[in-house]
């Protein structure tokens, strides 16, 4: 196709397509016209461009695919602690409906003696039924007046070896007057002054405040030994004195057993 331009003095004629052909002859020329040194160059560039690129993609599949798999691993942990914060609740919960037993046990009389205690433990079959649990312990809660005479207390009648440990100048003393089963683990416990210990103390205090069970943090049993240290949680239900004028007075809580 022409196309004629006509100007004061000649008579053009233009074909694009020749044009083209021309444009494209003459860029040819000029790539064939390119330095050696400048096309071995590009030459060897584009394989190491390429593999450049394929490093970039197989890095950003690495990373999508290391970012899923931490988003499952973050969601499968999230359901397993909470599947296990919910069984140390169910747990938390069964310890206490326990303990609150050995409470109505201690409000049915004016003095339970060790022999009612282990009797009662017994029966529970804490192995069988309670299976996480080492002892259940009574602790006795009071002034030092009060339990001077710790032999002459009801509570450690006929055990002339029972005495209060460690020795201190307290006036408050939180005893442990009687813990089941009665192994031989468990006896060295007894008459431990719970109050000695400041996280026991603590927990305590807090009980006393509050009258409601609260469990210790991770402290050192006293069942272990040096060599052998056992680990562990204490579990505090509040007592309060039958005879009690003002049973919702802390200051009137004399008993809380001890898990």
């Amino acid at each position: 196709m022409y196309f004629l331009a006509q100007d004061s003095r000649v008579l053009v004629a233009f074909d694009p397509v020749r044009y083209a052909e021309l444009h494209m002859l003459r860029s040819s020329k000029q790539a064939d016209s390119l330095p050696a040194t400048i096309k071995n160059r590009i030459l060897w560039a584009l394989p190491l461009l390429s593999f450049c690129l394929g490093l970039i993609l197989m890095g950003l599949y690495g990373f999508q695919a290391w970012n899923g798999y931490q988003n499952k691993a973050r969601l499968d942990f999230e359901h397993q602690f909470e599947r296990l914060l919910n069984a140390l609740q169910e747990n938390n919960k069964s310890n206490q409906q326990l303990l609150h037993g050995v409470v109505g046990l201690f409000n049915s009389s004016d003095s339970v003696s060790r022999e009612e205690f282990h009797r009662y433990i017994q029966g529970l079959r804490l192995l069988d039924n309670y299976p996480g649990i080492q002892a259940v312990g009574f602790t006795l809660f009071a002034r030092r007046d009060r339990i001077e005479n710790p032999i002459a207390s009801p509570y450690v009648a006929g055990d002339a070896e029972y005495r209060i440990w460690p020795e201190s100048e307290r006036e408050t003393l939180a005893a442990v007057h009687y813990i089941e089963p009665l192994n031989e683990r468990n006896r060295r416990v007894l008459g431990y002054d719970n109050y000695s210990d400041p996280l026991r103390r603590k927990t305590l205090e807090t009980v006393l405040e509050s009258g409601r069970p609260m469990m210790t943090n991770k402290i050192i049993l006293q069942q272990g030994t040096v060599p052998d240290v056992q680990f562990g949680y204490l579990l505090f239900v509040p007592i309060y004195h039958r005879n009690s004028a003002d049973e919702d007075s802390p200051s009137k809580l004399e008993l809380a057993p001890k898990n």
